[in-house]
């Protein structure tokens, strides 16, 4: 009929704009902050390896016992419903792993050494505060 007419269109796609105000109401100098009911990993377990001090076999037997407890108290979260990550590897050390995990908003870092396992308890890391909790295995369902 040759009438102008506006196209309209919309989208649904979420642009980088978004995401980095995402980013700004949800982080701080350390990185994301996420919620626990929206991050995709609630909860970290990391590994703190003894001193080398120790000699090669005392310390390989003590990060097996850490390890065991790491992965013990991993299957008791995930079966109780968290979103649940244990970070084993032992080529990066713990302060590497605390850091990356900090940087993506993992709400909540478990802390295990030799310490807390011949004591029966883990150090929570809280993301949202920084505050460190020396607890009870009993508090984490164990």
């Amino acid at each position: 009929d040759g009438a102008r007419k506006s196209a309209h269109s919309i989208t649904w796609c979420i642009d980088f704009g978004v995401i980095g105000a995402m980013v700004m109401v949800h982080g701080d100098n350390r990185g994301l902050v996420v919620p626990p009911i929206v991050a995709e990993t609630q909860v970290v377990i990391v590994p703190v390896p003894p001193s080398r001090g120790v000699g090669p076999t005392r310390w390989e037997m003590e990060m097996d016992a850490i390890e065991n407890e790491c992965r013990e108290l991993r299957d008791i979260l995930l079966n109780d419903g968290a979103r649940c990550v244990l970070d084993d590897d032992r080529k990066k050390r713990p302060g590497f792993k605390f850091t990356k995990w900090d940087l993506q908003g993992v709400p909540l870092s478990i802390r295990i050494g030799s310490r807390e396992v011949e004591t029966n308890t883990v150090t929570l890391a809280y993301r949202h505060t920084g505050e460190k909790v020396n607890e009870h295995l009993s508090c984490c369902g164990k």
